[in-house]
C-alpha cells in the first residue's frame, strides 16, 4: 500500500484515523495505541502478508532482549542480540549477493536462494539495534509491549524511515490532546502530507519519465550523447531528491495526524556547500545512526588523520551496503567516503589557500559539491556496473557531445533547480508550528525573505492547499502510483 495510492488516501487512512480519534476522544488511549499497531501490521501485510510474522517475531524478540538487558546489563548479551539482528538482515538482503561473489571468484556454483526482500527490513532492524544499545547504555527503560510494538511498526515511518529512537516516540504515546490541539494537528499534518504528495506526483514522477529510459539505455550499453547523459543524471538527481523529500514530508505529516511528531529526515541537501553538510541534510536519521553507533565508537576524528580516513571510508562503505546488495551501492558509498576524506583534507589546509570573494567561493563550492553528488548518483541509479561506467563515459567524452536542447525537459530542470535552491523547504514553511521533534542543521535554518510564504491558518494557504489537491487528483486519475525509491532498501 503506497502513501500516494487511492486505496491509502481514500480508504486506509480515513478509517484508521477516524477510529483512532474516536478512541482518543473517549480517553481510551491504550486501546488507541493497540488499534494503531494492528492497523500498521495490516499496512505492512498489504505487500506480502507472510512477512508480518517476520516483523512480529523481530518486534517480540527484540522487546524480550531489551527486558533482559534491562535486568542483566551484559555486553555478551548485547553482542548476541545485535548479531541476531544483523543475521536477519544479512540473510534476507545479502545472502544471494555474497553467493554471487563467491561463485564469481571460485569454481563453486552455489545455488541461489529464492528470497523476497521484506520491505523496510533495513529501517526496523537499525531502529531496534539502536534501541538495544540505548538500553545497554542505560539511556532508557523499557515500558509496556504495546508502546514498543507501535514504536517499531508505526506505519508512516515503517517502510522508509525516519529511523527513530525509543525515547523520541514512546513518551508521546497516550498523551491526551485537547480538541484544539487535535484540530491544529490535523490541519498541520494534512498540509505537510499534501506538500509531500505534490512533490512525489508532480515533480519526482515527472522527472522519472525522462531519466529512467536513458539509464535503461545505459544499462543496455546503447550509444549515448554526453548532453543527454548529463541531462538524465541531473533529472535523476532531482527525481530522488523530491521522491525522498516527498516521502519524508508525508511521514511527518501522517505522524502529526495521530499526534506523534517524528524527527526531521531531510533538509534541503542540495543547498549544501560541501559534502559534509550534504550528509547533515540528506537522510538525517541514517547519518545520525551511523555517526552515533559506528563512527564515534570507531574513534571518529579523535585518533589522528589516518584513523579518521579509515573510519570515514568504513562508515560510508557500510552506508552504501546498507542501501543495497550490489557493487553499485558500495561504490556509491565509497565515493561519498572519498568525497568526505577530500573535504576534511581541504578543510585542514584551507588557511593556506588564497581568499576569494564570498559569492564566488559559494558558487564554486556549491558547483563542485553538486557535480560530485550527481556523479555518485550514476552508480546509485544504474542497474549494472557496466551501465554506470557507460553512462559516465558518455558524460565525460567531450569529443562526442552534441550541443542540442530539449526545450521542455531543459525548462523543467531549470525550474526544478530554482525551486530546490532558492525556495524555502517544508520545515522552513512550517517552522512556527514545530513540524518535527528535532531541529535542522544550523546552516540556512531560515530564510528571512520567505516570511510571507510561511504556513498559516488562513484563507491563502487554504486556497493553495486546495489547488495542490486538485492537481494531485488530476495526476492520480491519469496515472498509476509509483513506489518511492527508498522503499527498496
Amino acid at each position: 500500500m503506497l502513501f500516494n495510492s487511492a486505496i491509502f488516501i481514500l480508504g486506509f487512512l480515513p478509517i484508521v484515523l477516524l477510529l483512532y480519534l474516536g478512541l482518543e476522544y473517549w480517553r481510551k488511549e491504550a486501546i488507541a495505541i493497540m488499534w494503531l499497531f494492528i492497523a500498521s501490521l495490516f499496512f505492512y501485510a498489504w505487500w506480502n502478508w507472510p512477512y508480518v510474522l517476520l516483523l512480529l517475531g523481530s518486534i517480540i524478540g527484540n522487546y524480550l532482549l531489551g527486558k533482559i538487558l534491562t535486568r542483566w546489563c551484559n555486553k555478551k548479551i548485547l553482542i548476541i542480540a545485535i548479531s541476531a539482528n544483523l543475521f536477519l538482515i544479512g540473510y534476507y538482503k545479502y545472502h544471494n549477493f555474497f553467493l554471487e561473489n563467491i561463485n564469481y571468484i571460485s569454481d563453486l556454483q552455489l545455488p541461489y536462494a529464492n528470497i523476497f526482500l521484506p520491505l523496510g527490513i533495513s529501517f526496523f532492524t537499525f531502529q531496534q539495534i539502536a534501541f538495544l544499545i540505548d538500553v545497554y547504555s542505560k539511556k532508557l527503560t523499557v515500558t509496556n509491549f504495546s508502546n514498543y510494538a507501535l514504536f517499531i511498526s508505526f506505519f508512516p515511518q515503517l517502510i522508509a524511515g525516519p529511523i527513530v529512537h525509543y525515547h523520541e516516540i514512546v513518551p508521546q504515546m497516550g498523551q491526551r490532546r485537547s480538541l484544539v490541539v487535535v484540530n491544529q494537528d490535523l490541519k498541520i499534518g494534512f498540509s505537510i502530507f499534501l506538500i509531500g504528495l505534490f512533490k512525489k506526483f508532480a515533480i519526482a514522477d515527472t522527472l522519472a519519465i525522462y531519466a529512467s529510459p536513458i539509464f535503461i539505455q545505459a544499462d543496455s550499453l546503447a550509444v549515448l550523447d554526453g548532453m543527454i547523459a548529463w541531462r538524465a543524471t541531473i533529472a535523476y538527481a532531482f527525481q530522488i531528491y523530491f521522491d525522498f523529500s516527498g516521502y519524508s514530508d508525508m511521514a511527518i505529516g501522517l505522524g502529526r495526524l495521530f499526534g506523534l511528531r517524528l524527527p526531521l529526515n531531510f533538509f534541503s541537501p542540495y543547498k549544501a556547500l560541501n559534502i559534509s553538510d550534504f550528509w547533515r541534510r540528506w537522510h538525517i536519521t541514517l547519518s545520525r545512526f551511523l555517526r552515533d553507533y559506528l563512527y564515534i565508537p570507531l574513534g571518529g576524528n579523535k585518533k589522528g588523520h589516518l584513523n579518521t580516513v579509515v573510519n570515514l571510508l568504513t562508515v560510508m562503505f557500510l552506508g552504501g551496503l546498507w542501501h543495497g546488495a550490489g557493487w553499485n551501492f558500495i561504490i556509491w558509498g565509497m565515493l561519498h567516503g572519498f568525497y568526505l576524506v577530500c573535504y576534511h583534507g581541504f578543510y585542514n589546509i584551507r588557511g593556506y589557500l588564497p581568499n576569494l570573494p564570498t559569492i564566488i567561493t559559494r558558487i564554486i563550492a556549491w558547483s563542485v559539491t553538486f557535480i560530485a553528488i550527481c556523479i555518485a548518483w550514476v552508480f546509485f541509479r544504474a542497474e549494472t556496473l557496466p551501465g554506470a561506467l557507460h553512462m559516465l563515459q558518455a558524460m565525460f567524452d567531450f569529443n562526442h557531445w552534441q550541443f542540442t536542447f530539449q526545450l521542455e525537459i531543459d525548462i523543467y530542470l531549470l525550474l526544478t533547480g530554482l525551486i530546490t535552491i532558492f525556495l524555502p523547504n517544508t520545515w522552513q514553511l512550517m517552522r512556527d508550528y514545530a513540524p518535527s521533534i528535532t531541529l535542522p542543521p544550523k546552516t540556512l535554518v531560515y530564510m528571512q525573505w520567505a516570511e510571507k510564504l510561511a504556513w498559516r491558518f488562513n484563507a491563502r494557504w487554504a486556497i493553495f492547499s486546495g489547488l495542490l489537491l486538485a492537481i494531485i487528483i488530476v495526476l492520480m486519475v491519469n496515472g498509476q502510483p509509483t513506489e518511492f525509491i527508498y522503499f527498496q532498501f
